[in-house]
């Protein structure tokens, strides 16, 4: 199957950012919430770069660190991780970066998680660990609130009880974000998608690299459909 990076939606946008100084405003506002105001994430003059990564596994020695310097090689300022494999859900940090992750409760299987540089950790506002298929995380911008959902799907070998699930999940997921929230899905949907568009221009892209759509990629345009 081909591994499909998947972002729905990229907000960039916003003016100058003021000062720390001038943003405080009132008597009580701490500077870590001044400071969450005036983030450069997703902001107009900055580039927040997004990249995931399905690592197959990080329960291994050495492998965190391996991950962490490839992150840091490229600029990556929120790298999405699947397959991490490690049991239960929790947030760490790792030198300068912070890695949130939702695992399976008793076996090292399957597993998703975000890893988040020092600005972006600083915008995190909220995050949910919802199984070991999806994770979800809320940025506080400039000016929109940005929730990222990072999501690794059952492979085309899953019975079809699984996959329904997951999607069910997602769409329950989807709909308790707040309506105003910019959304980003992305991670590895397993799924298989030709370049054939016809009917679904609207609803994917022109580049598509599978020889057939499978049936995950059909789950996949029925989702996007009902977005």
């Amino acid at each position: 199957d081909c591994n499909y990076n998947l972002v729905f939606e990229l907000w960039r946008g916003g003016v100058e950012i003021p000062s720390l100084d001038d943003t405080m405003k009132g008597i009580g506002q701490s500077r870590k919430d001044a400071r969450i105001l005036t983030t450069q994430v997703f902001h107009a003059k900055t580039i927040t770069t997004m990249a995931r990564w399905n690592v197959r596994t990080l329960y291994q020695t050495g492998k965190k660190d391996q991950v962490m310097n490839e992150m840091n090689k490229y600029g990556i300022d929120i790298l999405g991780l699947c397959e991490m494999r490690w049991t239960g859900s929790g947030k760490i940090m790792h030198n300068d970066t912070t890695i949130i992750y939702s695992g399976n409760s008793k076996e090292h299987i399957r597993g998703v998680g975000l890893c988040l540089n020092k600005i972006c950790a600083e915008a995190l506002i909220g995050w949910k660990p919802i199984n070991d298929h999806i994770l979800t995380a809320r940025l506080q911008t400039r000016h929109a609130k940005v929730t990222i959902i990072q999501v690794y799907a059952p492979t085309s070998t899953t019975n079809d009880t699984v996959k329904d699930d997951f999607y069910q999940i997602l769409q329950e997921t989807l709909n308790e974000i707040p309506r105003h929230d910019v959304k980003i899905i992305m991670g590895d949907l397993n799924a298989q998608i030709s370049s054939d568009r016809v009917g679904l221009e609207s609803t994917i892209g022109p580049h598509g690299i599978g020889k057939s759509t499978n049936d995950n990629g059909e789950r996949f345009f029925t989702f996007l459909q009902y977005e």
